[in-house]
């Protein structure tokens, strides 16, 4: 997608970008996870893949119930095989993207049971949804911070645990925009990707 692509890449800071070992950039984005400037998006959801709240519900939206049958029956398919109820923590699950203009959706399953939360699973979650957009070969991924709306996961950890992820991360993924819906919050995640990475031009 073009740098103005809907005209949003304004809402990008030119300022807040970081490189990270291996070239490739993380970019923050403020505003709505539906509008972030990337080829696919990710959302952060819980075992039964529900999306009927935080970043799912803001997809559903604007991508149509369409995507939220498509996460239905993903988990039917995985209980009907497992056994189990719902899916594990950690993993990643790709829909079409409906109505929204993206390649793909990756719904990552980022809490367990009773809605808990890692740092681990955070991870888990990062790692399947860079691999996902590397098989097919696009160039830009948007999350938002994990963990940190649904399931309470302190705000900051989260963005740690994003930000060690993708520094740990062997992938070929040019772009990564972290969402962030909360003016208020950039400033916390300025700071822990400052302690990380440094900015890039």
């Amino acid at each position: 997608m073009g740098d103005d692509w809907f005209g949003r890449r304004a809402r990008e800071q030119p300022s807040q970008r970081w490189s990270v070992a291996g070239g490739a950039e993380v970019s923050l984005f403020v505003g709505e996870l539906a509008e972030a400037p990337a080829d696919v998006l990710c959302t952060s959801t819980n075992p039964k893949l529900s999306l009927l709240g935080g970043t799912g519900a803001a997809i559903i939206e604007r991508a149509g119930w369409t995507v939220r049958q498509e996460a239905v029956e993903i988990v039917q398919r995985a209980e009907a095989t497992s056994g189990r109820e719902g899916l594990d923590a950690g993993t990643v699950h790709r829909t079409s993207a409906g109505r929204l203009p993206h390649a793909f959706l990756l719904h990552c399953v980022v809490s367990g049971p009773g809605h808990a939360v890692s740092a681990e699973t955070i991870q888990s979650c990062v790692h399947g949804a860079l691999a996902e957009v590397e098989r097919a070969a696009c160039g830009s991924v948007a999350m938002p911070v994990f963990g940190a709306g649904h399931a309470s996961f302190p705000f900051d950890r989260a963005v740690q645990a994003i930000a060690e992820a993708l520094r740990s991360a062997l992938t070929t993924v040019p772009r990564v925009v972290l969402v962030v819906f909360d003016p208020d919050r950039v400033p916390v995640v300025v700071r822990v990707l400052d302690r990380v990475w440094s900015r890039s031009g």
